[in-house]
């Protein structure tokens, strides 16, 4: 079986949403995926985003397409426009069927049904615990809980303690 791939979507401009990236990143690898990290623009380009423009690339239609599972973050920040247009695009399309989607918050939650994805033909997986957790540490989880999505028996996707529990040791980040 083919690695679950993710694609991990985000807008940071302080680098506390680059770091809840990173750690939904770390859980996705802790579950065996593949992953693509991508920011979204600053809506203000007149802003010092240079090294984060140097380090990521801008999500690509070719990114959503290669996806089996896509992570949102930042989402109340950023330019999301071009992002967003992708997404209706390959919607329209038919190709975000199958797809799972996870959209956390700056706190590491995930929210269950965004404005920004509305209406779209993606499987967004509902908001399960890790409101006692630190935000990188519920990131992370999330990260696993989208990898696990897609490859196993999950109806409404894993629980947050088969996510939370995935590798001995739990590897936590705090």
């Amino acid at each position: 079986m083919a690695p679950t791939r993710v694609l991990i979507t985000f807008h940071s401009r302080t680098g506390e949403t680059e770091k809840l990236a990173g750690a939904a990143a770390l859980g996705a690898v802790q579950a065996r995926a593949l992953v693509r990290l991508r920011r979204v623009p600053d809506a203000d380009p007149s802003g010092d985003d240079t090294r984060m423009r140097k380090e990521y690339a801008i999500p690509a239609r070719s990114d959503i397409e290669w996806a089996d599972a896509i992570v949102l973050a930042g989402l109340e920040s950023g330019d999301w426009s071009a992002c967003r247009r992708l997404l209706h695009q390959l919607n329209d399309e038919g190709g975000l069927a199958g797809k799972t989607a996870v959209v956390i918050d700056d706190g590491g939650r995930s929210v269950a049904s965004p404005d920004a994805i509305q209406g779209l033909d993606l499987t967004v997986l509902p908001t399960a615990g890790g409101r006692d957790g630190s935000a990188r540490r519920n990131a992370l989880i999330h990260g696993r809980r989208a990898a696990m999505a897609v490859t196993g028996p999950h109806p409404g996707g894993p629980s947050w303690e088969e996510a939370e529990g995935l590798l001995p040791g739990n590897h936590d980040i705090d």
